[in-house]
């Protein structure tokens, strides 16, 4: 566009500024949620729920989408009661069973929101410790309106179950033992 300035004592001059505007491809960038922790003791009281949002900046690009992006690792090879764990991913949903029965999922919604339910056990291979972990590491990715992507992985941390024991005395009278 054209301008024109004057000085103080009217001297004027013209010029002309131009803009070139070139629009950016802006990838979006995704927080790394905070690991989440669930104690496979509580179950005997129900399914453990652990819930959260997962954060991205799509920039210039416009809003976009949380989703997982079908890439699952643990910290040790999975079984619960001796079977192995199977961990697929459909429709926002990752599964892990078996033997037939769901041991946890995460499900994520478009908006980041995600929902973790464990419904069974993890064979956890440190037996003597009740608070052994296994990490479960779910690939998540955000997309913005052109696709293009990051991703990151939501960790949850699974306690292990294990029994413990402690020290316990009691004082028997022994007075009136010999009374029956």
């Amino acid at each position: 566009f054209s301008y024109m300035i004057e000085d103080f004592d009217g001297d004027m001059a013209g010029a002309e500024i131009c803009f070139e505007i070139t629009p950016g491809n802006d990838t979006p960038v995704i927080v790394k949620p905070a690991n989440e922790v669930v104690d496979e003791t509580n179950l005997d009281q129900g399914n453990l729920v652990d819930t959260g949002t997962i954060q991205a900046n799509f920039f210039g690009d416009g809003p976009g989408t949380i989703q997982g992006n079908n890439v699952f690792t643990s910290s040790v090879p999975l079984t619960s009661g001796g079977a192995a764990v199977i961990v697929a991913y459909a429709n926002g949903v990752y599964t892990g069973e078996a033997n037939g029965q769901e041991i946890f999922r995460l499900e994520i919604d478009a908006n980041g929101d995600y929902e973790y339910t464990q419904k069974g056990v993890l064979d956890h291979p440190n037996a003597d410790n009740d608070n052994d972990s296994i990490t479960l590491n779910f690939g998540i990715e955000a997309v913005d309106n052109d696709g293009d992507t990051d991703s990151t992985t939501l960790d949850i941390i699974v306690k292990d179950d294990g029994p413990s024991i402690h020290n316990k005395a009691k004082a028997i009278d022994e007075t009136n033992a010999n009374d029956n």
